[in-house]
C-alpha cells in the first residue's frame, strides 16, 4: 500500500498469494519493483513500514539495513534515485503487542539488567483500584479486564 505523508490519500499497489512463507529476498525484489513503478508515475516513497517478522528482517538485511547498536542503519538507497533515501520502520503498534504478549506470557518483563522488572500484576493493580472511582475520575478509563486477560485471539 502506498500512502500519502500530507494528506489522506492511500492506494493498494499489489497483493500476493503464496503458499507457504515468502523468502526475504523475493520481498526485497517486489518491493524495489514497486518502489520503481510509483516513482515512473510521479509519487515518491520515502520509507516502507512492515513488522519485524523473519522474512521481513531477511529484506531489511537485503536493503543494508542493520539495527545493531555499532551499526546503526535504517535506510537504503532509492533505486531510480540514489539522491534519495528510503527508510526502513518497524510497525510500532505491531511492537507494543509484543511487548504486551511477552510480560503477560512471562508475568514480568526487565528492560535492563540492571533495572527491577515490571510485572504484569502491577496492571491488575492499578485497574483494580482504579475502577473504584466514577467514570469521569478513573485513570485508565478505556482499560477493561479483557485487557487483563488475554485470550489467545487477543494476542
Amino acid at each position: 500500500m502506498w500512502q500519502s505523508l500530507g494528506s489522506n490519500c492511500s492506494q493498494t499497489i499489489g497483493c500476493f498469494a503464496s503458499k507457504g512463507e515468502v523468502k526475504g529476498v523475493i520481498i526485497a525484489q517486489l518491493v524495489l519493483k514497486a518502489i520503481s513503478l510509483i516513482k515512473n508515475i510521479g509519487l515518491y516513497v520515502d520509507g516502507i513500514i512492515c513488522d519485524g517478522a523473519t522474512t521481513n528482517r531477511r529484506m531489511w538485511t537485503e536493503f543494508g539495513v542493520d539495527g545493531t547498536k555499532d551499526n546503526l542503519k535504517n535506510y537504503f538507497k532509492h533505486p531510480i534515485d540514489p539522491s534519495r533515501k528510503v527508510y526502513v520502520l518497524s510497525d510500532f503498534v505491531h511492537l507494543f503487542k509484543c511487548v504486551r504478549n511477552r510480560l503477560h506470557n512471562n508475568k514480568y518483563l526487565r528492560l535492563h539488567p540492571n533495572s527491577k522488572q515490571i510485572s504484569w500484576d502491577y496492571f491488575k493493580v492499578v485497574y483494580k483500584e482504579d475502577i473504584k472511582h466514577p467514570g469521569n475520575l478513573r485513570i485508565v478509563p478505556r482499560i477493561t479486564p479483557q485487557h487483563l486477560d488475554l485470550t489467545p485471539m487477543a494476542k
